[in-house]
């Protein structure tokens, strides 16, 4: 009985994400923006209209290393000849969902229904789904990616296999990061106990990554260029300019500067993603209050998972998915330290895809916490997540009179940030 429960909330939690990332793809016009779903579009025109000519003729490009995202809509459109651009917009959509299904999948392996729904819900509600769902070749990365762990964790070493590669051929960024996070995490595993079936099924998978990468990211294509020069400099401390930072609360003032060149600027917070300058009260000052509110929920998410983390480890001990948790710990933790980790990738993106098998642990530490303040588990995780969720939306903003899309847009400076928080402030006041 259990396991038709487990299938039917697997497909609501996939139709719900499927919702979620549909309704923004089929709204959003990249066609008018100079992002990377714009360059896959182009990538993508080209395949239509030229074939792989085109590919050929552009050359071995970042954007053509991204085979599936590209690939599969263009076989997808010679098959059935629908709308070209209506196919591009909700081919992602179909792989992202992925990603909150097999976190619950994930969780179910030690939780109870409940308490696996919370832990995807924490999922669905992050940045990257509820107010920027359109990623493309990521989003693509990140679902097979939660399938690929998901059939780690459960010893079936072919399907993760081949889920491997269909990250490597999704995206370079989110293979790197992975193979990194699994190196720690088989190294966990070997100290432990090299001859066990976690071991057998978690190398083959990391042997398939790492052999994906060098192959077809440095052989093959170029992209793996990009990740090999960004490695160096993140170690030799080298000048490395950064792009727009991510930030889990739009309409903050930039401060980071464009580069970190000096090793006396590693220690600097406003050197790092902004992110996390925001997560350490570095723009506290310039903070309205619905960002003030997001942020002490982040922060009460952060604890409750560190607390799971710990108490997973020691009722669970070392296993496959335990060493996965401390591979993506570590994974974070370096981000924090090391500048340019952040600043290039974007700490966000890195948090988000390590709750892949972290949310798991946010509802274990939600689960003792509020036992040990004699509160009910179910309630105070669905509370957390929901009010969480209402800051990420934009739905607490709306409450106090704030647009955080406008926020967002706007690449507000602190004058500027500044002046609508004390508009917004006075129009309530006059209310």
């Amino acid at each position: 009985m259990t396991f038709y429960w487990d299938w039917l909330v697997s497909i609501l939690i996939y139709l719900v994400a499927l919702a979620i990332t549909l309704q923004y793809a089929l709204r959003h016009d990249f066609e008018k923006e100079w992002t990377d779903r714009h360059y896959e579009y182009e990538v993508y025109r080209g395949l239509i209209a030229e074939g792989w000519k085109y590919v050929v003729k552009r050359g071995v490009e970042v954007v053509p290393s991204c085979l599936t995202i590209l690939f599969s809509p263009y076989l997808i459109y010679l098959l059935i000849r629908c709308n070209p651009l209506t196919l591009f917009k909700v081919f992602p959509c179909f792989c992202y969902s992925l990603m909150p299904t097999f976190t619950y999948l994930i969780a179910r392996q030690f939780l109870d229904i409940p308490y696996s729904i919370i832990a995807s819900a924490l999922l669905l509600s992050s940045f990257f789904f509820l107010y920027y769902p359109d990623t493309g070749r990521v989003g693509a990365a990140q679902g097979f990616l939660s399938v690929m762990l998901y059939a780690i964790f459960t010893g079936h070493p072919v399907i993760a296999s081949i889920f491997a590669v269909l990250v490597v051929l999704s995206h370079y960024g989110t293979a790197y990061l992975i193979m990194f996070a699994m190196i720690g995490a088989w190294v966990f595993l070997f100290l432990k106990d090299s001859h066990s079936v976690d071991f057998h099924c978690f190398s083959v998978a990391l042997s398939v990554i790492i052999s994906g990468n060098l192959i077809w990211h440095n052989l093959i294509m170029t992209s793996g260029k990009v990740c090999n020069k960004f490695i160096k400099q993140s170690f030799t401390f080298e000048e490395l300019a950064s792009g727009e930072p991510s930030s889990i609360l739009p309409g903050l003032p930039d401060c980071a500067p464009r580069s970190t060149s000096k090793l006396s600027n590693f220690f600097k917070l406003e050197y790092r993603d902004r992110a996390i300058q925001v997560a350490f009260g570095k723009t506290l000052q310039c903070m309205n209050i619905p960002q003030k509110i997001e942020l002490v929920l982040s922060w009460a998410i952060v604890l409750s998972l560190s607390a799971g983390f710990v108490f997973i480890i020691y009722r669970l001990g070392l296993s496959a998915y335990t060493a996965m948790v401390c591979g993506m710990f570590l994974t974070i933790i370096v981000a924090v330290i090391i500048p340019h980790i952040s600043a290039w990738y974007g700490f966000i993106r890195i948090y988000f895809t390590a709750l892949i098998v972290l949310a798991p642990c946010f509802a274990i530490g939600i689960d003792k916490l509020a036992g040990i303040a004699h509160l009910n588990g179910y309630v105070l995780g669905a509370s957390l997540v929901i009010l969480y969720a209402l800051c990420v939306s934009g739905i607490m903003h709306r409450i106090f009179g704030i647009d955080k899309r406008q926020l967002q847009s706007a690449r507000l400076s602190p004058v500027a940030s500044a002046e609508i928080i004390t508009h917004t402030h006075q129009t309530t006041q006059d209310r």
